[in-house]
């Protein structure tokens, strides 16, 4: 599937992208800026971990080695 896409430094169509191959990043016909479509980005999960939860996580250790 092909796709027309807006350059958003430029404000000109790229026609007939193929953006599924390059997990949505184009080079601009024009001006020749590379860019990337967010919706076609592979999304990763980071955990966050609190400070709070770090001192609690090591209270649980310590008691069970105890």
């Amino acid at each position: 599937m092909t796709y027309d896409v807006v350059c958003p430094i430029c404000g000109r169509i790229n026609r007939s992208l193929y953006l599924e191959e390059t997990e949505g990043w184009m080079e601009c016909e024009y001006c020749g800026n590379s860019t990337q479509d967010l919706s076609f980005r592979k999304m990763v999960r980071v955990p966050v971990i609190r400070m709070d939860q770090l001192k609690q996580a090591g209270m649980q250790l310590a008691a069970a080695n105890a």
